[in-house]
């Protein structure tokens, strides 16, 4: 049962400090002033004492990702984007202005990069009753998801199956059995699952609040997660069905990085691909400063699994550059392993191949010419890879945390121990 102690009251009370310098910023300081530098200075001092408070993960690791997150989103709205309030409104709309500003992180999400409530019909808005029934109905099968996975049916997973050397795949790939790739599934399940209800819960309750307690529109509350068919790539599975809530906080920050500090010329396709990767960079330092707390180990993991990110990306722009290049040689018509797209070689441009396709974004153009069997294949294939990566991805990043928590904590327990009798039992 969950009780508010005198150490979360204190971290929950350095938190809402953290915010309240960030709306104080937005309504009073002018955009380009240094105070605002300071007012981040400043922040990044709180969130620090506030996950050193909260090292025991009581309050939970989503609020220390949360609180990681916003130093970067203060970054961005009070030094980078330079976002205020309007002095000439009124003080309670200015107020109200503010308090959107602190909790709006897909304010510079381009709209077409946000999820639909029906991608059938993109201008579908729900009435506030049908939006009141559909997340009360999220709201309800996810939470009996989450304890019918977590709790009721949860998979008995014993310490020997995260043991060192089993995080590794390739190097031993003819010792992995039926058994083993069973936990490797669900693991990589589990994690994205967990995250993706645990997120999903918030975000429905947060769009109740705001629809009926604030009187939003159900438009300002679209979904955070796309379509998953659309997840046929390691890069579409975060650019299109992932939520992108902190999209525009690492994007904003890579190019401050890339283009104003190192000075990196901001056009062209290595411009782009380099900004990818710092962003998952970002990313992945966030959930390492978040998992890092005395007691764990392996806290770089993270950071590790996000850069894998971003050379499995890679990768697919590397074969999709040469299916292009290899494509504009042939005078026949080409399947693209791009779903949805039937194209000749005579009318597709080569440039194509070094820019549209290679640095697809959410709000690329794309020009649909056919669809048919063979490209649903691909589609298929692109599944498959996929749920490859993540289950060879997600295995080494977690399971030396997993193994390195429970024993540390267990040996903590029993004084005089080993790891061997622990394995044993």
């Amino acid at each position: 049962m969950f009780t508010l102690t005198s150490q979360m009251s204190s971290v929950l009370l350095v938190a809402a400090c953290t915010q309240i310098i960030a709306l104080l910023g937005f309504l009073f300081v002018p955009p380009h002033s240094l105070l605002r530098t300071f007012a981040v200075a400043v922040i990044v001092i709180l969130v620090r004492q506030c996950l050193a408070a909260n090292e025991d993960f009581e309050i939970g690791e989503l609020f220390r990702l949360y609180m990681c997150g916003y130093v970067l989103y203060a970054n961005e709205y009070l030094v980078l984007e330079t976002v205020s309030v309007p002095a000439s409104l009124s003080t309670s709309k200015r107020l109200l202005g503010g308090l959107r500003l602190l909790f709006s992180p897909r304010m510079h999400v381009p709209p077409k990069a946000v999820p639909r409530f029906d991608p059938k019909n993109p201008s579908y808005v729900p009435t506030r009753k049908r939006f009141f029934c559909l997340q009360v109905w999220k709201i309800g099968w996810m939470a009996t998801a989450y304890y019918c996975v977590f709790h009721r049916y949860s998979l008995q997973v014993s310490i020997a199956e995260f043991a060192h050397p089993r995080e590794h795949l390739f190097r031993r790939l003819p010792e992995v059995d039926g058994h083993e790739a069973i936990i490797r599934i669900y693991m990589a399940f589990k994690e994205h699952f967990r995250n993706y209800v645990l997120i999903s819960l918030i975000h429905s309750t947060a769009s109740l609040i705001g629809v009926f307690l604030f009187k939003d529109e159900p438009a300002d509350w679209r979904p955070l997660y796309g379509n998953i068919e659309d997840a046929y790539t390691v890069r579409r599975y975060y650019s299109h069905f992932w939520h992108r809530v902190m999209r525009t906080a690492y994007v904003s920050n890579a190019k401050f990085v890339l283009f104003r500090i190192l000075g990196v010329p901001s056009t062209g396709v290595t411009a782009r691909l380099l900004l990818t990767i710092t962003a998952l960079a970002i990313s992945g330092t966030v959930h390492s400063v978040a998992a890092s707390t005395s007691w764990r180990c392996a806290t770089l993991r993270p950071l590790w699994y996000y850069l894998s990110i971003g050379g499995a990306i890679l990768i697919e722009d590397m074969v999709q550059h040469g299916y292009w290049k290899l494509k504009t040689l042939l005078p026949r018509v080409v399947l693209t392993p791009v779903a949805n797209e039937t194209r000749t070689a005579s009318t597709q441009p080569s440039q194509h191949a070094t820019g549209k396709y290679l640095t697809h974004t959410d709000h690329s153009p794309k020009v649909a010419i056919g669809v048919d069997k063979t490209s649903s294949k691909w589609r298929y294939v692109g599944y498959l890879w996929v749920m490859a990566f993540e289950c060879w991805a997600i295995p080494r990043t977690i399971y030396p945390q997993m193994t390195c928590q429970w024993v540390d904590r267990w040996l903590a327990l029993n004084p005089g121990t080993t790891f061997e009798q622990l394995v044993n039992e």
